[in-house]
């Protein structure tokens, strides 16, 4: 797995997808990635900080949840869905800096 991938991946009985987040130069016990999701409405949640994928993402459309941080068990992880794009990555990079306060 590499980072800006998006992957299916199985949490109990649920089929979900993930956000890699982890450094591909880093080696972790296990990748950090955030859950991504159909849109629940066309305004943010509160509370929540949300980064929408591009058209040019696999899974166009769908959102981010940036406090949605999960350890990936990779004997979890199914299909490859693709790469988001740079500036996707970047979104995700601002909103995971203000979701921690370190901006």
């Amino acid at each position: 797995m590499r980072r800006g991938q998006v992957r299916d991946y199985v949490v109990g009985s649920r089929q979900v997808r993930v956000l890699v987040i982890s450094s591909d130069n880093y080696p972790y016990p296990a990748p950090w990635g955030l859950l991504v999701s159909p849109p629940r409405s066309d305004h943010e949640t509160p509370g929540r900080l949300l980064v929408r994928l591009r058209p040019d993402d696999p899974r166009a459309g769908e959102e981010v949840s940036i406090p949605a941080v999960l350890r990936i068990d990779e004997s979890a992880v199914r299909t490859d869905c693709g790469f988001i794009t740079n500036e996707t990555m970047n979104d995700v990079e601002r909103g995971l800096r203000a979701f921690l306060e370190l901006s």
